[in-house]
């Protein structure tokens, strides 16, 4: 029995370490050798906290196991976090957004007769559109991270407001480095609210930022 033992350990340990090393729910640090419960989506719950949630993942409503007993049963936790997929995926969906919206500009222009061509709308667009896209994981994860529960709805809704300001914030400083930053009156063109591609100077245009902001 031992010996069983040993392989069980070894089993648990192995697992965690692909995994996660926290408590998803109470955050507190796992010990490799301790006993923890996971889902078949990668949530990892310490005794305690899986006790609590009667061994139904509180995230995505799966049943817990025991993290041996889930190596043993042949259903391995799916790896939770992939940073890379999400963001490959983030690029191709923007890029879709982005192509659809700069088709739409230029069909637009060309019906009212502005003078547009289908470069200059698809590089406005993709330059605006796909800002989103380096910033889209960190917001999955966030919300993957801190769900809104009914026990944790008014201190979470906060969370998300402070999240969202500092999202929007991030969001202007990358849109105003684009050559589509913003519509210049006085040139009567499309200029980054960061550099001066008159003066080839860094010009940070604040009232810009502030009023995309």
């Amino acid at each position: 029995m031992p010996s069983d033992n040993r392989s069980r350990q070894t089993i648990a340990l192995r697992h965690r370490s692909s995994t996660k090393t926290a408590c998803d729910s109470c955050e507190r640090g796992l010990s490799v050798d301790g006993e923890a419960y996971s889902c078949g989506f990668g949530c990892t719950f310490c005794p305690m906290c899986a006790a609590k949630t009667t061994y139904i993942c509180s995230h995505c409503r799966g049943e817990l196991l025991r993290e041996d007993e889930l190596s043993e049963n042949g259903r391995p936790a799916a790896p939770r976090n992939r940073p890379w997929l999400v963001l490959v995926v983030s690029f191709g969906v923007w890029s879709v957004v982005a192509l659809a919206s700069g088709v739409t500009i230029y069909r637009l222009y060309r019906a009212t007769g502005s003078p547009m061509t289908l470069t200059s709308a698809l590089a406005m667009q993709f330059c605006q559109i796909l800002t989103y896209a380096p910033l889209t994981p960190f917001a999955f994860e966030f919300a993957t991270r801190y769900p809104i529960r009914r026990n944790n709805w008014m201190i979470r809704s906060l969370l998300y407001l402070a999240a969202g300001l500092v999202f929007t914030a991030v969001h202007v400083a990358l849109q105003s480095m684009t050559p589509f930053g913003y519509w210049d009156p006085t040139y009567r063109e499309w200029r980054s609210a960061i550099w001066d591609s008159h003066s080839h100077m860094f010009a940070v245009q604040w009232s810009v930022c502030r009023n995309s902001f």
